[in-house]
């Protein structure tokens, strides 16, 4: 069977065509491709069998890809596919022409000052989308949990999604939902009582002797994401500057 290092020109793995080695590194080997579905390039990144084999690394690997994939952000690269074929984990990614940064000081050298402000400012802002995104989505279950008090409804009655930065609004934003085709007048009443809703959630979470997160604050019995990607301390922030305090 091949392994990482020998894929060729013309293999396909997870329904794209290898076409080139785009780099390499300690985790893998990562290919310039052609998803042939759509296609279009992309890169695909091939874990080495022997980090594959380690049960603690494939947890992080699932963990890690289902967070990058729920980031909609320019410094951080969209993840198109995870998973596993076989006996190979791999990651479906947009292909980015150009060069790594290690690749650019090996290149150049040291960079000048207005250059690394610049790189180290994109790092920083994919670094925050990751942060934001945590946040909102501990606040966007916190919210759907105190609804019914607000609403005549339950929890299970209600949907939600939570975006680092959302294309229409250019900002981290958390959407509550009704859950019904056409609605039931849920999101309407929430809507009225917002003001109330959202400082009930706050206080919630905020009270919550816990230190990262419980069912009692934070976590959801209906979350998609199996109440991954939560930051307790940083949702109690982010509701207490939406409250304006």
């Amino acid at each position: 069977m091949a392994t990482v290092t020998d894929f060729t020109p013309g293999m396909r793995i997870a329904g794209c065509r290898i076409e080139a080695v785009a780099g390499r590194g300690g985790m893998g080997v990562i290919y310039r491709a052609t998803e042939l579905r759509l296609d279009r390039p992309v890169a695909v990144k091939l874990i080495a069998s022997d980090r594959a084999a380690e049960p603690a690394f494939r947890e992080r690997f699932e963990r890690e890809s289902r967070l990058t994939a729920a980031i909609d952000h320019p410094n951080v690269i969209p993840v198109y596919a995870a998973g596993e074929e076989a006996g190979r984990l791999y990651l479906v990614m947009r292909y980015v022409a150009g060069t790594d940064l290690r690749s650019l000081l090996e290149r150049d050298g040291r960079l000048p000052p207005y250059r690394a402000a610049d790189v180290i400012a994109q790092v920083g802002a994919g670094l925050d989308a990751v942060a934001v995104l945590s946040a909102a989505h501990a606040a966007e279950h916190a919210l759907i949990g105190m609804l019914p008090l607000f609403t005549i409804c339950d929890r299970w009655d209600v949907g939600g999604v939570s975006m680092a930065v959302h294309p229409a609004t250019g900002e981290p934003t958390i959407f509550v939902y009704d859950g019904y085709p056409g609605g039931a007048g849920i999101a309407e009443l929430a809507f009225d009582a917002a003001d109330r809703h959202l400082a009930a959630a706050h206080d919630v979470v905020a009270a919550c002797p816990c230190d990262a997160g419980c069912p009692s604050c934070v976590q959801s019995p209906k979350c998609g994401n199996w109440n991954e990607f939560l930051h307790k301390a940083d949702a109690v922030t982010l509701m207490r500057v939406m409250l304006g305090h």
